[in-house]
């Protein structure tokens, strides 16, 4: 299998693939499967591991996205010195139009 394309991140210096995992659907009830509920902690870990695996080094989170985060830092922790997350801008229902941004970090 030919690795996924590479985009340079100029304020880290360091390259990111161009396609990225979206962690809502690990943390939210909309999530995976037919019955729109958050998946199980196993196929979390299974889904977060396989991303990594294949060669995806950039995460896509939110506070909005609920237990997206926790999971993420629980399942990848010992997996991080490659991951890039990012933290998207986020309109919360507990501060309504505020907006939070922030960079990618590794």
């Amino acid at each position: 299998m030919k690795g996924l394309e590479l985009r340079t991140c100029k304020r880290l210096e360091r390259d990111v693939t161009f396609i990225g995992f979206g962690g809502l659907e690990i943390g939210r009830n909309w999530g995976m499967g037919r019955d729109k509920m958050r998946p199980d902690e196993a196929s979390v870990k299974n889904v977060l591991n396989t991303v990594l695996d294949i060669g995806i080094n950039l995460i896509d989170t939110a506070s909005a996205y609920h237990k997206s985060e926790e999971r993420i830092g629980k399942f990848l922790s010992g997996r991080r010195p490659n991951l890039f997350w990012q933290a998207n801008a986020a309109n919360t229902a507990k501060n309504p139009g505020h907006i939070m941004i922030f960079p990618i970090r590794q």
